[in-house]
């Protein structure tokens, strides 16, 4: 059986990798560059990590985006006296597709990032708690190289108290 990662540990193995950390009652924030933040949870042992950019999840904010964009398309498009010209609107979404695309590749590093400190907290956590021993079939075949062991020789034995 795993041992649950608590919110404390993962904090502290996130604050040594150079994460700023800011606490939020049940959850912790990671605050990065370009105005986004990761809000990662730790409940029952099971990990969530939900991206922002700024107060809005990602998706919501790439949708308010876009969406703005759309309305600002629309209508240097439809007016004939637009204040904004169609050119200045494509390249102003060009340009913020690309800051999005910054963003998204911001935040998925640092997703990845957190779930290998969870798994590297996990498989700490495992390895103290369970010791395996190579039985003799196995202990054989290694000494004569060969890589391959079947099901009946592989047990795990947990230390003796």
């Amino acid at each position: 059986m795993q041992t649950p990662v608590t919110m404390e540990t993962l904090a502290e193995r996130l604050a040594m990798m150079g994460f700023v950390i800011a606490p939020h009652g049940d959850h912790i924030g990671l605050r990065l560059s370009l105005y986004t933040s990761v809000r990662v949870h730790v409940s029952d042992g099971r990990l969530t990590v939900d991206p922002h950019f700024g107060p809005l999840r990602r998706t919501m904010a790439t949708v308010a985006k876009t969406f703005g964009l759309t309305v600002l398309a629309f209508l240097s498009l439809a007016l004939p006296a637009s204040p904004i010209p169609a050119p200045a609107v494509a390249f102003l979404a060009l340009v913020i597709w690309g800051y999005d695309a910054l963003r998204y590749t911001l935040t998925e590093s640092c997703i990845t990032q957190v779930r290998q400190a969870y798994n590297a907290l996990l498989a700490e956590a495992s390895a103290s708690a369970v010791n395996t021993i190579p039985t003799a079939p196995q202990a054989r075949a290694l000494d004569s190289g060969q890589p391959v062991f079947s099901m009946q020789d592989l047990r795990v034995h947990t230390p003796v108290k």
